[in-house]
């Protein structure tokens, strides 16, 4: 019970909390608002998963097995990007030899950032071969993603990623040089890469499109989602002002 205390116990729980509470807000048939929770249910495995692997001497061998699952997809990624033949599905993206780009993106921008923590702890223990080893292994999945494919949802997290774990695990004056460091890094990369532009140029086109034309994209869908949201807690909020301020009237 201690372990679901901790706040990265209660968070995941308290989201799958907030995707409940949000279906009372739905018109839809009850079956289609738990249907539509379906997917938050996950969640709730990752206090299990907590729980279960910091007691246990093999979590580190799910980690490696995932590392290395996603090297080989990278390779695989390049292979295809070369030769789109190669593919293992019919009609794959370019560099996507299974899946989508979406969920490839956000299994490299996950290995990139986590592998972060390794690579410090064995530059402070002075294992420097190791350290670069796996540093390479990072900045490649960073070099796949600027020049073959990378997902939007990648571009956002991954720099959250970094700065999440940059304030958790290092001191003030080297978050502020690894983050002056990244700046400088991702300015070139912005520089150097077509990919990159392109896929960021993907945001205000989108965002265009919807606004000005009505045609439905994904960014523009979002960004009405979270108007429409913001506009149900706004009005509950000021149902409630409305409710106190008459309840001290009477």
């Amino acid at each position: 019970m201690v372990s679901l205390k901790r706040p990265i116990s209660v968070l995941p729980i308290a989201l799958f909390g907030l995707a409940l509470l949000g279906t009372l807000w739905s018109d839809a048939p009850w079956g289609a608002r738990l249907y539509a929770v379906g997917p938050s249910t996950k969640l709730l495995v990752l206090p299990v998963m907590f729980y279960h692997y910091e007691r246990s001497a093999r979590g580190i061998w799910v980690f490696a097995a995932f590392l290395v699952s996603c090297a080989l997809l990278m390779a695989m990624s390049w292979i295809v990007a070369l030769d789109p033949a190669l593919a293992l599905k019919s009609g794959a993206s370019y560099g996507v030899p299974v899946k989508n780009y979406i969920d490839q993106s956000q299994e490299f921008a996950l290995c990139a950032v986590a592998l972060a923590y390794p690579v410090i702890t064995l530059l402070r223990t002075k294992r420097i071969l190791l350290a670069v080893l796996l540093m390479a292994l990072s900045l490649s999945f960073i070099v796949n993603m600027m020049f073959v494919i990378v997902s939007r949802t990648a571009m956002v997290t991954m720099p959250i990623m970094l700065a999440v774990f940059a304030l958790l695990h290092l001191k003030w004056r080297s978050v502020v040089a690894i983050m002056g460091l990244v700046a400088v890094l991702a300015g070139l990369a912005w520089a150097t890469s077509p990919q990159l532009r392109r896929i960021g140029g993907t945001f205000l086109s989108d965002y265009q499109l919807y606004k000005e034309q009505n045609i439905p994209t994904s960014i523009g869908q979002r960004l009405e989602y979270w108007k429409k949201i913001a506009g149900v807690f706004y009005r509950g909020s000021g149902v409630r002002t409305r409710y106190r301020i008459d309840a001290c009237a009477l």
